[in-house]
């Protein structure tokens, strides 16, 4: 209750007693007072109406943090007046969205393989968008939007489409030879792991090994023709279709399909390896190789040393007497 000297002007009568005031509710009150006590108070912009910032505003009790997050963030795209980002990042644990998640992508027709969902969406920060008198800006935004994602989805396409294609191979070894072919992650075409033991002729094996002997640098073979990786076993089973390599090399040179791996998302283990990496170990005994995957990287080496121990264990399970 206010006192009639404090509602200005005079309209609600005289002097005399006090005016009616829409106060908050005690609870509210305390909750108000105690934001004194809090290190930061978050506002949302859905909530609390037009705050020119996508992810709200921020209101900090310690003004050295402010000055952290403000300049020092790599997640925010900071503006050219503001010195707040435009652009922020919500992280949410699987465990809060995991059953929407999985259902949402049901719905889009989505696999399934555990991993995280990303949505693009654009945001309209001015206040007035939604005015009737602004709907050609909201048709702008919508149209531009549309292009953008057309767009993407054609370089999308590009990236996942499996036709054949030329195709690089490192050599390993010098008792026996193996190729291990160069994977890329992104691209459809060499999205898969293969490692082949092959088989040199006399004059081949010995330009090999002079020009193994010579450099510190990977020694690479390509395909003389497009091929396509899925259809290499039968390729390489086949007397009749053997895989074409440059013409400095024989052309019946693969031997044995060692590995035959699709890196695809839905072959590929969601989480990064938590402590050990698998290796895939391949050779002779005195010359192991060596090759692994993860989600994003492909390690290829040769002539790789092993402890005695590990060496030992090597022998024994992989090649039992």
């Amino acid at each position: 209750m206010l006192p009639r000297a404090g509602a200005g002007g005079g309209r609600d009568g005289g002097r005399d007693g006090l005016v009616p005031d829409l106060s908050l509710r005690v609870e509210a009150q305390k909750d108000l007072f105690a934001m004194r006590y809090c290190d930061s108070v978050t506002v949302d912009l859905y909530e609390a109406g037009y705050i020119p910032y996508l992810a709200g505003a921020l209101v900090y009790r310690d003004k050295w943090l402010k000055n952290l997050v403000t300049w020092m963030s790599l997640y925010l795209l900071h503006g050219s007046v503001t010195s707040i980002g435009i652009h922020g990042v919500k992280e949410f644990e699987p465990a809060l969205y995991g059953n929407y998640a999985v259902t949402f992508k049901k719905r889009l027709r989505l696999d399934d393989h555990g991993q995280s969902l990303r949505v693009l969406r654009n945001a309209g920060m001015s206040p007035f968008a939604s005015l009737p008198a602004k709907g050609a800006f909201i048709n702008m935004l919508d149209d531009t939007f549309r292009q953008v994602i057309e767009e993407e989805v054609k370089v999308c396409q590009a990236y996942n489409d499996a036709a054949p294609d030329y195709h690089s191979f490192l050599i390993h070894g010098t008792d026996k030879i193996f190729l291990s072919h160069q994977s890329m992650f992104h691209i459809a075409k060499h999205r898969r792991q293969i490692i082949l033991g092959v088989e040199f002729d006399e004059a081949s094996t010995k330009a090999y090994g002079e020009l193994e002997g010579n450099t510190k640098e990977e020694i690479t073979l390509k395909t003389s023709d497009k091929i396509n990786l899925a259809s290499l076993p039968e390729r390489v089973a086949s007397e009749e279709s053997p895989l074409p390599l440059v013409k400095t090399l024989p052309k019946n040179l693969p031997k044995d399909l060692l590995k035959n791996r699709a890196l695809t998302s839905a072959t590929a283990d969601p989480p990064y390896p938590a402590r050990l990496t698998p290796f895939y170990l391949y050779g002779s005994p005195r010359e192991p190789h060596i090759l692994t995957r993860a989600p994003n990287i492909g390690l290829s080496a040769g002539a790789v040393s092993l402890v005695r121990c590990m060496a030992l264990l090597l022998l024994k399970y992989a090649c039992p007497s």
